[in-house]
């Protein structure tokens, strides 16, 4: 099992495997030209469980419309974990196209690499320096409870809505309280267990089927958990 950094970096492992007669399940970041394809690319690759990034920039601007519906002029701050991590770049890249000609503008961008103690000290520049901004999107939850601290010191805590991303516990339970917007929903439990029962039945020589998932499409609730849905919504970590 493999968790490639981006589409490109594992294509050796997936040939080594290949030639080797090792059963290799791909785990996050599809390996192939195609970063948004579950199906696999490349021999050697038996089933696929992609965070897909084009699933993710989708859920994303839908919560920044509907936190910017009713607003004359919107602005936005979009945190991201590293410049070339295919999920945020995705998501960056699509907030901005889909905004072009609304009220709605990305502002400014920030890396945090996911941690909290990185999105403190860079998102307080980042508000300072745009004082308008209305939402700001982060990488994940803990970045996002950690932003909102960053929010409260300085004075804006109720202006400016925060979206996490994960739907941990302590994620739902802020969503709950209204510190956060939204946060996205993420089953990891869930989408392992399914990989490990895919990878016994590849060295078990059986049929998989299908070969690959979306796994933010997994669960009876996907997309943005807000207030309204939350209850309906288990946190698997």
């Amino acid at each position: 099992m493999i968790t490639p950094l981006n589409n490109s970096s594992a294509l050796p492992c997936a040939k080594a495997a290949h030639a080797a007669k090792i059963p290799l399940i791909v785990d996050g970041t599809a390996i192939g030209k195609d970063g948004n394809s579950i199906d696999p690319q490349v021999d050697g690759v038996d089933f696929s469980m992609i965070w897909v990034p084009s699933t993710f920039a989708k859920d994303t601007w839908a919560i920044i419309q509907s936190a910017c519906a009713g607003k004359p002029e919107c602005q936005v701050a979009m945190e991201r974990s590293f410049l070339g991590d295919p999920l945020f770049d995705a998501a960056v890249d699509f907030v901005k196209q889909q905004s072009a000609g609304t009220n709605i503008k990305v502002v400014a961008t920030y890396e945090s690499h996911y941690d909290p103690a990185e999105t403190t000290s860079k998102l307080q520049d980042i508000l300072v320096a745009n004082p308008d901004v209305d939402i700001v999107t982060f990488t994940n939850d803990p970045t996002a409870l950690a932003g909102t601290e960053v929010i409260s010191k300085l004075g804006r805590a109720g202006k400016i809505m925060a979206v996490g991303s994960g739907g941990t516990k302590t994620g739902i339970a802020a969503t709950l309280t209204g510190k956060l917007y939204a946060t996205i929903a993420n089953l990891p439990l869930t989408a392992s267990k399914i990989e490990g029962q895919m990878a016994v039945k590849a060295k078990n020589g059986e049929k998989i089927d299908p070969v690959g998932m979306d796994a933010f499409a997994l669960g009876g609730v996907t997309g943005a958990i807000t207030k309204d849905n939350a209850g309906k919504f288990t946190p698997e970590w």
